[in-house]
């Protein structure tokens, strides 16, 4: 009996020193989540944050007379509105932005915290933006448009257009008869390919007799009375050992013009993107190019994107700032 007695107090010290490091745990957790305003922080910051001097934060913002601040309503003032950030008719491309503010930076947020939000708290807690951008192809369908004349005929090819782009944007080579390519050569869009030499010529003829079916081989050995009853790939050695004669069909591919037109038709796109770019936040920039890229469907498109992202012109428009 004596024992418990003297254990029992020693046991509620034990316990109330247990409660008092975890109500200073939480206590502690709290004032370091703690946003630019003194707000608590709802979300997760899209940017990296340093700690200078235990107090101070690192943090990306824009530079004065960078941006378009009307998209902003009244920052500051308690009345803050988030940006809605959708191409008007001015501009080519159509950009909708589908972002849900609310649920990415209201949530979690008492309403004095609201109504002190800033435009520094935004750029504090940036994050990626859910956007709308019309791709490369959907723009055919603007090209009855005055500022799109010169590209009125690509609208007439309408999907005809993107599928041939798409399998002959490498220099791929065609054949008559294969249908909407038919209407390339016609149009004169597509020219015969030249060969360069006997030997691209030979590669020709032998990656063609390749791509014949076994009943198409047999029929080429019998007409000039050799074996016929063999494997596929044995009828295509016994042509190509014999230099047998096989009606090849002409090669066409893309003439220089409309790869031409093709190109200055990217340029179009990407350029109208980037004017509509100029009044936006600049923390956006990179995320919208990279849906761009994202959506583009076309390598060209990809390719002028990815230079663009790689330069990073809009980095002379934000700021590194310590709260």
């Amino acid at each position: 009996m004596t024992h418990t007695k003297t254990r029992r107090p020693l046991i509620i010290i034990i316990i109330i020193i247990l409660i008092i490091c975890i109500v200073g745990y939480f206590f502690l957790k709290g004032m370091g989540s703690k946003s630019p305003s003194g707000k608590m922080q709802a979300t997760q910051s899209y940017q990296t944050s340093v700690v200078v001097n235990n107090s101070s934060v690192k943090y990306i913002r824009a530079a004065e007379g960078t941006y378009d601040k009307s998209y902003f309503i009244n920052p500051e003032t308690g009345k803050f509105r988030f940006p809605n950030y959708n191409a008007d008719g001015q501009f080519i491309v159509k950009i909708k932005d589908e972002t849900n503010y609310r649920d990415l930076y209201w949530d979690g947020r008492s309403q004095k915290e609201k109504q002190s939000f800033s435009i520094k708290d935004f750029e504090y807690f940036y994050m990626p933006p859910d956007l709308y951008i019309e791709s490369f192809w959907d723009i055919f369908d603007k090209a009855t448009s005055e500022h799109l004349k010169p590209y009125q005929f690509l609208h007439r090819h309408g999907e005809d257009l993107r599928l041939v782009v798409e399998e002959l944007e490498d220099n791929a080579q065609f054949f008559k008869g294969d249908g909407l390519i038919d209407k390339f050569i016609k149009n004169g869009l597509a020219i015969p390919y030249e060969f360069k030499s006997e030997l691209e010529i030979r590669d020709y003829y032998m990656e063609y007799v390749r791509s014949l079916s076994a009943t198409d081989l047999k029929e080429i050995c019998r007409k000039v009375g050799l074996k016929t009853s063999l494997k596929k790939q044995e009828l295509v050695d016994q042509i190509l050992e014999n230099n047998l004669p096989v009606d090849v069909p002409t090669p066409y591919i893309l003439n220089d013009s409309f790869r031409m037109m093709m190109r200055h038709f990217c340029n179009l796109y990407v350029e109208d993107i980037k004017k509509c770019l100029d009044a936006w936040h600049p923390l956006y920039i990179k995320d919208v190019w990279e849906e761009v890229k994202l959506q583009a469907e076309y390598t060209e498109i990809e390719k002028l994107v990815d230079e663009i992202i790689t330069t990073k012109y809009w980095a002379n428009r934000l700021r590194e700032d310590i709260l």
